[in-house]
């Protein structure tokens, strides 16, 4: 029974303790909210990239007699692989290839 107990205290998954309840009210004084803290490690460019990538769709989609625009090109024009711009243009941007 005790190292059941164990086990679900390791893994986060046992009772709420007055000190982990102290913990959070910690949290959310200095921050206001309760996510996790920002931790170290590579950024994420995406967002950063998103707004080059939406001006340049909208260059390319007036450049064209259709009005279509093309995540590949797009890709080539701004030195990016198209994966990439095609995950941002989804993801980030909420743009899908059946609304280009």
């Amino acid at each position: 029974m005790l190292l059941s107990q164990r086990k679900t205290v390791k893994s986060g998954k046992g009772p709420l303790t007055p000190a982990g309840l102290l913990k959070l009210v910690k949290r959310f004084e200095e921050t206001g909210k309760l996510e996790d803290r920002a931790r170290a490690g590579r950024p994420c460019l995406k967002e950063a990239r998103a707004p080059c990538i939406a001006v340049e769709k909208e260059a390319i989609a007036s450049e064209a007699a259709s009005g279509a625009s093309s995540a590949r090109e797009a890709a080539r024009q701004l030195g990016l692989p198209p994966s990439s711009v095609r995950n941002i243009l989804r993801r980030i941007l909420q743009l899908y290839p059946y609304k280009l």
